[in-house]
């Protein structure tokens, strides 16, 4: 019944008739808060593919860029693409392989025959929302790439803001060049990432050119720069520990994305041991208030229980111990005495937000097989090192009494997080919203000469 019903969806749409399912998809979309009131108010209408891929940049962009925001929920946008897509393909299918086809394979044929079929009903949806340019958050997203292809073939242009922006190892930077190589080149208008490491690296591949890519910095860093700019740790603060929890695979491009099955590869014994060592330490320490923030839930919950059950400690047992995905982690730093942590950004927002920041250097850390792998190789001065776990709970009850960041240290934490994240001059926004405009105004220029 249902690939009855997608045939049917299918054909409706190939031949014109379409009008039923636009109605339906606009219903669908929905408008970011702080939007510009109307199109005629507004820098222009922007359509967010896979929003919550985004995190805040989108209410950034509508607040205080002055754009009017759309977002297509990614269950219409899938339910979309399921008209010519198949389970596998959802399934199965790595970005690698949608996005660089080879010549005459069953996805190359696939894509084409999404585009011509997609092309009338998106060209329509786009006019009916009066949108001027749509985005996506990563290069290699691959239920994003022909949505925003077509919308370039209509005259939208397609933007992509490029999220994973973290290259600290010269293994990470080479993933993401071999990367690049692969895909070709670049069809859309414009690609903005954070910082010159990435956009050199992508220039390098020939995925795109130096004049359609552009390092903006990081539009969610611009309100946290200003809120920490000067701000020291209150002594009221001093008894929460913030750990980012990280994966078996953090920071390891091409080896591995983030748990392993069988727990043989990755920072297995290096999560392990961190963790127990902060879980030990709020047993130990029931005046404090122990925070592990996770990216998300489901099995990293999980892989926390295990390493914890390993050591005869069950979570419910410890109620000054908080594990999490949800919350916001600027919000957390804020209210953080110590922050530990291993291959984040949000390390980087600590520091400058003048945290004690620990990070850990033992277990698969410092085993030759993972030097190349380290984050922060050539920036370790701007935290305290753990060298053992025993050692990590020290630093942080030592920490927590004396919480101080120098000014020298805090000037060079500065130069690592421009280089790395933003400019601590506050001033994204602004790059942003002159590269969206300058995209916008030649759209608009381009849909005017065809009509």
């Amino acid at each position: 019944m249902r690939s009855l019903l997608k045939a049917f969806l299918r054909a409706l749409i190939e031949r014109g008739v379409l009008w039923p399912m636009t109605a339906v998809w606009a219903r669908a979309v929905q408008e970011v808060e702080g939007s510009a009131p109307s199109p005629a108010n507004s820098r222009g209408t922007l359509l967010a593919l896979n929003p919550s891929r985004f995190r805040d940049d989108l209410p950034v962009l509508a607040r205080d860029g002055g754009f009017r925001v759309l977002v297509l929920p990614l269950i219409w946008q899938y339910r979309l693409l399921a008209l010519y897509w198949t389970k596998e393909l959802f399934d199965d299918l790595g970005p690698d392989d949608y996005i660089a086809p080879k010549t005459g394979s069953p996805v190359a044929l696939l894509r084409r025959r999404l585009r011509s079929g997609l092309h009338g009903f998106l060209r329509r949806l786009l006019e009916q929302l009066n949108v001027d340019c749509v985005l996506s958050a990563a290069i290699h997203y691959k239920q994003d790439v022909d949505i925003g292809l077509i919308a370039q073939d209509v005259g939208v242009p397609y933007v992509v803001l490029h999220r994973e922006n973290l290259l600290t190892t010269t293994k990470q930077q080479a993933h993401v060049l071999a990367r690049g190589k692969r895909y070709g080149s670049f069809e859309g208008s414009l690609v903005i990432v954070h910082n010159q490491v990435i956009r050199d690296v992508l220039v390098e591949s020939a995925f795109v050119p130096p004049e359609q890519i552009k390092a903006a910095g990081c539009l969610r860093m611009d309100p946290f720069v200003r809120k920490t700019m000067g701000a020291t740790v209150s002594p009221s603060l001093g008894k929460k520990v913030l750990l980012f929890s990280f994966t078996h695979g953090s920071g390891l491009l091409g080896l591995l994305n983030d748990f392993c099955p069988d727990r043989r590869t990755g920072w297995v014994r290096l999560f392990e041991q961190v963790h127990v060592a902060l879980a030990k330490l709020a047993i130990r320490r029931p005046d404090l208030e122990v925070v592990f923030k996770l990216k998300w839930g489901g099995r990293w919950h999980d892989e926390i229980d295990h390493a914890l059950s390993l050591h005869g400690i069950k979570r419910a047992d410890i109620p000054n111990l908080t594990i999490t995905h949800e919350g916001d982690g600027q919000d957390l730093i804020m209210e953080a005495g110590v922050v530990c942590g291993f291959g984040s950004t949000a390390l980087l927002e600590a520091a400058i937000a003048g945290r004690p920041v620990i990070v850990p250097a033992f277990a698969e850390a410092i085993e030759p097989a993972y030097s190349e792998y380290l984050p922060f190789p050539e920036e370790q001065h701007i935290f305290h090192i753990a060298t053992d776990a025993e050692s990590l709970a020290n630093a942080v009850e030592e920490r927590l009494k004396s919480p101080g960041v120098d000014s020298e240290l805090m000037r060079r934490r500065g130069e690592v997080f421009s280089k790395y994240v933003s400019s601590l001059d506050g001033n994204a926004i602004d790059s942003y919203s002159r590269a969206l405009e300058e995209v916008i105004s030649a759209g608009r220029q381009s849909r005017a000469q065809k009509r």
